[in-house]
């Protein structure tokens, strides 16, 4: 029977990803998948798109960006791909989609692609992945978010190019950010590196916006 389910699915989803060569018939869980972008986002802290893995998270990792064609990792670093960002920047310039991208029409162009009947957080992944490589923010009806957890990717939320500062900028902002207000960014140049760096100055300009008001 097990046999015969894997047959018609796999002619109905001739694309799908293979996340149980094994055959344990185990799913894979939200938990994982969380996993694998945590190494993911880690892997684009520096720009470098690749990132050493612990151990006990190898096999995790592995068995999800490989199949999804996100990245390859073997005995320690992942190392990210950059083909799901082409194949949905294509999509967009095919489609006049402009500077900022529907979530749903994302992952309606994933489907396209082939992986078709993929579990909705799966998707998510690509598209979070597809975020972090494309440098864009996150919104949720027009306005600029925090990425959100996998589950909750959908409706309404949406992925936004930003117009980012010059190098020099960036780093006379960080110096004079940790001069001022005693907080610090990653150093590349990245829209989430801004975002970051903006929300912690205005954090702590808020805390200390009642005792300057109240002079």
């Amino acid at each position: 029977m097990n046999a015969l389910a894997d047959g018609m699915f796999a002619a109905l989803y001739p694309k799908h990803p293979d996340f149980d060569p094994a055959l344990t018939r185990k799913p894979v869980t939200t938990r994982e998948l969380k996993t694998a972008l945590e190494w993911i986002g880690n892997a684009m802290k520096d720009g470098s798109r690749r990132a050493v893995v612990d151990r006990h998270h190898l096999a995790v990792v592995r068995k999800i960006v490989h199949p999804l064609g996100l990245g390859e990792v073997h005995d320690g670093p992942l190392n990210l791909l950059n083909d799901w960002r082409l194949k949905i920047n294509q999509k967009a310039a095919d489609a006049k989609a402009g500077p900022e991208l529907a979530v749903e029409d994302v992952r309606r162009w994933i489907a396209e692609l082939g992986f078709e009947g993929i579990e909705k957080n799966i998707s998510s992944l690509i598209i979070a992945t597809y975020a972090l490589l494309d440098d864009r923010t996150w919104v949720h009806q027009t306005t600029p978010v925090p990425a959100p957890d996998l589950e909750r990717i959908g409706l309404g939320y949406g992925l936004r190019a930003v117009e980012l500062p010059s190098e020099e900028q960036f780093a006379a902002a960080r110096v004079r950010a940790g001069a001022i207000f005693g907080v610090s960014a990653q150093p590349v140049l990245f829209a989430g590196n801004v975002a970051s760096l903006e929300s912690e100055v205005r954090a702590v300009a808020a805390a200390h916006e009642t005792a300057i008001v109240g002079v």
